[in-house]
């Protein structure tokens, strides 16, 4: 059913929702594709596989496209071009169940070079699961690593601690050698499992208990770092696994032990299964492990190397430092910060493969690594999860940064010699400039790893390897987006506690949210358990019951990792496009017509969500939850650090109105990830995209909004009525030639914030560099930047005492530490662009230790940015129209008003002066026309109904 405020009789409608639109390819900032390629840079065709798309690319290190492969799935995740000419890749199974975590597929798939299917095996069921990536060996063989169920009672009877079961089950890895059988099959002529080699000193009544010190070559059964990996079905997360052919022998990495393993292949499986035969004399157990002693009882916090790593393998013959082992070590909570790196191990191993054995509670060498890659300053790189590095002949090293999607090659002394950002998302590859979706740490460009291959590679015999054009889109329109603002659904006017009547012109708290309307919000519900939403284009989930139980509860959270996971794998309505959506995509749905929980009673709580679209919960109380933790999850990623310095991702609060970073762990030390509430999204994945243009007399425009900002801020703080009345004087005035300025409501004032921005991450405030900030002097007596009045009261059950701010410094909130001690610590607990609320009036020193559970600093006076309309809305308040430019035409589309019967269609190349009569009248409700090649062309439409 369509809901909206609009009336369905015959009348024209004076439409002055105007847009510039640029019908020519301009210049725009690069976000994607080639950024250097130096002469050094090793010679050759790189491959990859996007994370999000079913595509798999080859390109030269020009970055232009030489060759790609068509698939029907996503990859999970890894992929290979074989020296017999065809593509090895894995591959999300359609059938996934219940065992699916990051990395899950069950298929593998070879597919030869025109893309035809010719060999598949699936190994994919309730009890067992493939995952992450594969070897192809000499003999034609593949390896492939796999996860297999254990119950409760198998890992209790293993040794298991019953407290670290909260899945009721766990997933030990296993590696399998699969023979190719024809199209489509293949028989498992060996394997190797973790659960043949286990040691624990929980439960001295059950199997495999011992000293873990003494043994290192088996795995403890109740080894974690990390507390939620207890509780973990997916315990040892093994995500890479390479073959040593001289060696016979297999490497593979695990990410949750933080090490990678070394295990013999000579053996049959029988041997495999046991301590004893093959090569080494020790059957399957490990023959050395390197990264983290702790987890075999021989070191401490301090002796770990690798947090988190990915793609462990050995550096080839034949290629400088051959027979060592490369690692991407991806750095999450190191104790000097979260950045990645690569690291080069030179393993003790002998001509014989053997690398001796430790003494019970000595760690295996080496002390570090022979050789280690990070950035300048180390934190501009992070990859959080998947990722990977390969020793190409020259000596450089070819890395995947990969949940960033950057491919960098490296010199011996860390030069960056080749630099490539993946340009191909959920959607497909983007246009050049277009901002890529997702967080800063984890974005929809995510690329497993990459391979590099000669010119001569053997698999290339035959082939075309012409390049031909870029992957990326060329640039139109300067890159802007259609970024349509929901109004906040504010109807109330409010004086500095209570509501009141709108007031007059030129009165006391005139010019607050509630005396403008933008886009209302128009949802129309799918039936399907989806909702559009008619002025920004999405397609939301509508409802967070991710279990489909019928109940909004903790069953329902995800971390950042499981909603990815969760999304890529998500088919809903007959879609499977679905992602996580960014900050400003989730904040599209907030209504400020909510009542925050600061009371005693639930019946006067609202949530800040139109509940009668979307089903809502509040914290689940029965898992001990407080009913405030309704989070919800976006792919946004703080560029800071919150609180004693915590990875951060925003996410919208809709039971109390607010937009915080909240931590990827819980509080406490520990590195449980934080969960929430997550509402998919499909479609639109342009919003949230600014156009800013400077016009040179102290103002800014924003084309993808159609706002106009002030250039400067207030330049002084003030209270809530005083920013108000600013914004009338400066009307008085006709400041900068406008009469019509206003404090932005929370919405506008959110969609200015770049998040890519930060005081810690880059010296400035959370905005773009056009804008002109005022720097203040915060509670710690450190340079900051202010937070901004919206003309948004933020109403709770008592009153209506606060207003809606948007921090573009810090957030800051004082904390007690350790509680109940009496010190006060200052922290920036929120993050820049933060949305949170400030006190109307009264004295900032009557909260010397902040307000709320987390003491944010009550300020009382603040800075204030004032905006007004770029077009005057029509008498109908109607904004809805789509104008969008790419290649040879221009579209205009009507989507959002039913009974639409023709356009007249003014245009000019000024978007004040607009001829008398219409260029064209257009039936219908979409014109498409051609592009006449003028820079900038804008348009006037009436429509009539």
């Amino acid at each position: 059913m369509l809901r909206n405020s609009y009336s369905a009789g015959l009348k024209p409608v004076l439409l002055l929702g105007l847009l510039a639109v640029a019908l020519q390819p301009l210049q725009a900032q690069q976000t994607v594709g080639l950024f250097i390629n130096d002469p050094a840079s090793q010679p050759g065709y790189t491959l990859f596989a996007p994370n999000r798309y079913t595509e798999t690319y080859l390109i030269d290190n020009a970055g232009r496209e030489v060759h790609s492969w068509s698939s029907a799935e996503q990859p999970a995740f890894a992929a290979y071009f074989l020296e017999s000419g065809e593509l090895l890749r894995t591959s999300k199974a359609p059938n996934l169940g219940s065992m699916n975590a990051g990395g899950a597929g069950g298929r593998v798939e070879m597919l030869d070079w025109d893309s035809n299917l010719v060999w598949e095996f699936e190994y994919n069921s309730a009890e067992v699961r493939l995952h992450h990536d594969v070897e192809a060996l000499p003999n034609g063989n593949v390896l492939m690593i796999a996860w297999e169920l254990k119950t409760a009672a198998e890992a209790i009877a293993a040794g298991r601690n019953p407290d670290n079961l909260g899945n009721g089950e766990l997933w030990p890895d296993h590696i399998i050698e699969v023979e190719p059988d024809g199209a489509s099959g293949g028989t498992i002529v060996w394997e190797w499992h973790v659960w043949d080699h286990l040691v624990q000193d929980h439960d001295s009544t059950k199997a495999n208990y011992g000293v873990i010190a003494e043994h290192p070559e088996r795995i403890d059964i109740n080894y974690y770092t990390n507390p939620n990996q207890a509780s973990n079905a997916d315990w040892n997360h093994v995500n890479g696994i390479d073959y040593n052919a001289e060696l016979d022998q297999i490497v593979i990495s695990s990410r949750f032990f933080h090490e990678f393993w070394v295990i013999d292949h000579s053996t049959t499986t029988a041997e495999a299964a046991s301590s004893s035969g093959g090569n080494s004399g020790r059957g399957g157990d490990l023959l050395y492990r390197w990264g983290n002693p702790r987890a075999y009882g021989a070191g401490t916090e301090a002796d770990q190397q690798f947090y988190g790593l990915h793609d462990a393998r050995w550096i080839e013959p034949g290629r400088p430092g051959e027979g060592n082992i490369l690692v991407f070590n991806n750095g999450g909570n190191r104790p000097d910060g979260s950045y990645s790196t690569v690291d080069e191990i030179v393993p003790p191993v002998d001509a014989s493969g053997d690398y001796g054995t430790p003494a019970p509670g000595t760690a295996w060498g080496p002390q570090a690594p022979v050789w280690i890659y990070a950035a300048d300053t180390p934190t501009d790189l992070y990859s959080r999860n998947v990722s990977g590095a390969t020793r190409q002949p020259n000596g450089n090293t070819l890395l995947c940064a990969g949940s960033l999607g950057i491919f960098l090659e490296v010199s011996p002394d860390s030069e960056i010699l080749w630099e490539y950002i993946n340009p191909v998302v959920l959607a497909g590859p983007l246009q050049q400039g277009a901002a890529i979706p997702g967080g800063v740490l984890s974005r929809q460009n995510a690329v497993f790893k990459i391979e590099r291959y000669a010119a001569d590679y053997a698999g290339f015999a035959g082939q075309d390897l012409t390049p031909g054009d870029f992957i990326e889109l060329p640039a139109f329109g300067g890159g802007s987006a259609d970024y349509p603002l929901v109004d906040t659904g504010q109807d109330t006017c409010f004086d500095n506690s209570a509501p009141i009547t709108p007031p007059a012109t030129g009165a006391p708290f005139h010019g607050q949210d509630c005396q403008h309307q933008g886009n209302p919000p128009v949802y129309t519900d799918n039936g399907n358990g989806t909702v559009t939403d008619l002025v920004t284009g999405l397609m939301w989930q509508a409802t967070t019951d991710q279990d489909g139980n019928g109940t909004i509860d903790v069953a329902d959270k995800r971390s950042l990792d499981q909603a990815l996971s969760e999304a890529a794998g998500l088919t809903l309505a007959g879609h499977t496009d679905w992602r996580v959506p960014t900050l400003k995509e989730l904040y599209s749905l907030f209504l400020a017509s909510g009542k925050d929980i600061s009371g005693p009673d639930p019946q006067q709580f609202i949530p800040f969500l139109d509940t009668s679209y979307f089903e809502f919960g509040y914290g689940d109380t029965l898992a001990g939850e407080r009913l405030i933790d309704a989070q919800y999850l976006s792919t946004t990623l703080y560029t800071g650090q919150t609180m004693n310095g915590d990875d951060s991702v925003f996410g919208v609060n809709f039971a109390d109105g607010r937009v915080k970073g909240y931590p990827l762990v819980e509080p406490g030390g520990g590195e449980e990830d934080k969960l929430f509430y997550v509402q998919y999204v499909r479609g639109g994945a342009d919003y949230g995209q600014n156009d800013f243009v400077d016009n040179g007399d102290g103002t800014i425009t924003d084309l993808a909004t159609a706002r106009m900002w002030q250039l400067d801020d207030s330049g002084a703080a003030l209270n809530w009525e005083e920013a108000l009345a600013l914004a009338r004087q400066r009307n008085t005035e006709d400041y900068l030639g406008y009469d019509d300025w206003r404090v932005p409501d929370v919405k506008e004032l959110q969609s200015i914030v770049d998040y890519g921005r930060s005081p810690q991450a880059t010296g400035s405030p959370a905005i773009d560099s056009l804008f002109q900030s005022s720097q203040i002097t915060d509670e710690g007596g450190n340079p900051n930047y202010p937070c901004y009045w919206s003309s948004t009261t933020h109403e709770n059950e008592t009153d209506g005492s606060w207003a809606m701010v948007v921090a573009f410094g810090e957030a800051l909130g004082w904390i007690e530490s350790p509680p109940e001690s009496g010190n006060w610590v200052l922290l920036d607990v929120h993050g820049a662009g933060a949305q949170r609320a400030d006190l109307k009036a009264g004295t900032p020193g009557d909260f010397p230790h902040g307000h709320g559970p987390q003491g944010d600093v009550v300020r009382v006076y603040n800075h204030v940015r004032l905006v007004r309309d770029l077009f005057p809305p029509s008498e109908d308040g109607i904004t809805d129209l789509r104008i969008s430019s790419g290649g040879p035409f221009i579209q205009l589309d009507w989507d959002a008003v039913a009974g639409a019967l023709s356009y007249n269609v003014y245009v000019s190349d000024d978007p004040f002066d607009f001829p008398e009569d219409p260029a064209f009248s257009v039936p219908g409700s979409t014109w498409q026309g051609p592009n006449d090649g003028a820079a900038q062309r804008f348009y006037r439409v009436t429509v009539l109904r």
